[in-house]
C-alpha cells in the first residue's frame, strides 16, 4: 500500500486553462516582476525555489517569440497542496520608444497571452478506508479547499486583467 496523489482541477486543465490575452503595449520586465511578486506574496513561490519550469526565446523577423512555464505550489496542509501554473506565449515582441512627457521610454509591443490553471493535489494512503473517509467524512473539507483556491485563482486572474487594462487606451 503506497501513497496516492490525485489532482483536482478547479480550472480547465492545462495547456488550455484559462486564457488572458493582451495585444499592444506592455512593460514586460515590470509585469514579469509584478507577477513573480504576487506568487511570492501569496506563498506559491519560495524565495530560493525554481518556479520557472521552462524558458525558450527565439528571435524571428517579426520580433521575439517567448514560451515560459511557471509552476507555483503552496502547501496548504500536509495532505492538500495548491498549484497555480502559468504558460506564457509571447509573440512578435519588439521594443519601441514612446513619448512620456518630454522624454522617450522603451516599452514592449506584441501579442501577450497567458494560460493559467489551478488544481489541488491531494495525497494520502491508498486504501479502502481512506476512500471511505474522504467520501463520507472530509468531502466538505475538500470542497472548502476547492473554493479557497478558486477564489485565490480568480483574484489573480482579475489582477492580471486590470494590469493589462492599464495599457489599453
Amino acid at each position: 500500500m503506497g501513497m496516492r496523489k490525485e489532482k483536482i482541477w478547479i480550472t480547465p486543465p492545462l495547456p488550455g486553462g484559462v486564457k488572458i490575452r493582451h495585444v499592444g503595449l506592455l512593460d514586460l520586465p515590470e509585469f514579469y516582476t509584478w507577477l513573480q511578486r504576487w506568487f511570492e506574496f501569496n506563498s506559491f513561490f519560495k524565495a530560493d525555489a525554481d518556479f520557472e519550469q521552462f524558458y525558450e526565446e527565439r528571435t524571428l523577423p517579426k520580433g521575439k517569440e517567448m514560451h515560459i512555464r511557471w509552476k507555483g505550489k503552496k502547501d496548504e496542509t500536509e495532505y492538500f497542496h495548491y498549484y497555480i501554473e502559468v504558460i506564457w506565449l509571447l509573440i512578435g515582441v519588439n521594443k519601441i520608444e514612446i513619448p512620456v512627457g518630454d522624454k522617450k521610454r522603451k516599452i514592449d509591443q506584441g501579442d501577450f497571452e497567458l494560460r493559467l490553471g489551478a488544481y489541488i493535489e491531494k495525497e494520502g494512503p491508498d486504501n479502502i478506508f481512506r476512500r471511505i473517509y474522504e467520501y463520507f467524512v472530509i468531502r466538505k473539507i475538500i470542497e472548502d479547499h476547492k473554493y479557497k483556491l478558486y477564489d485565490k485563482f480568480y483574484s489573480l486572474h482579475d489582477e492580471i486583467k486590470a494590469y493589462f487594462d492599464q495599457y489599453v487606451k
